[in-house]
């Protein structure tokens, strides 16, 4: 298996396979986020070439947490387009994120050993359902309704500049 990341970054785009964790517990998301950024993200990051999603987001689980976690389910499926700056210049983005709902074994040996896409640490915080708005300090915001949603089979969304549509 290779340890190249599905990545490819031209002068003006950026495009990410991505498979993110959603670890949940007594109405709270584990959610990441380093100095850098402005706001929390989810526990994940690049599907390496010929790697499934689902491994990719056990591996990065327990890269970012230090604690091997199972899959409970392929949870949503996220096209994401957005703009934000990537080695000191702004490109438009365009990611595709596979958001697995995790099964959370061993919480308690949780501690943050991640680093972000510019190699700086990491921190981990639960962040309780109330705090998900659309403010741009949680990404993605929606979580709690995928989670308290009753919908049958995997949900499909795509935001564009943070507006979200629900398939």
């Amino acid at each position: 298996m290779s340890d190249t990341d599905c990545f490819i970054v031209t002068q003006d785009t950026a495009f990410r396979y991505r498979a993110a964790a959603v670890i949940h517990k007594d109405h709270h998301i584990l959610m990441a986020g380093s100095k850098t950024f402005p706001y929390l993200y989810t526990i994940g990051g690049a599907v390496h070439v010929n790697e499934s999603a689902e491994d990719a987001v056990v591996r990065e689980v327990l890269e970012e947490t230090g604690v091997q976690m199972r899959v409970d389910r392929l949870l949503f499926i996220h096209e994401n387009f957005f703009e934000e700056e990537f080695d000191e210049r702004k490109r438009r983005w365009h990611e595709l994120a596979f958001f697995f709902l995790m099964k959370p074994e061993n919480l308690e040996n949780i501690h943050a050993s991640g680093v972000n896409l510019r190699g700086e640490n990491e921190f981990l915080e639960w962040v309780p359902f109330e705090r998900f708005k659309p403010d741009g300090t949680i990404f993605p915001d929606f979580l709690p309704r995928m989670l308290t949603e009753h919908s049958e089979g995997v949900r499909h969304v795509i935001s564009v500049d943070e507006v979200h549509r629900f398939l």
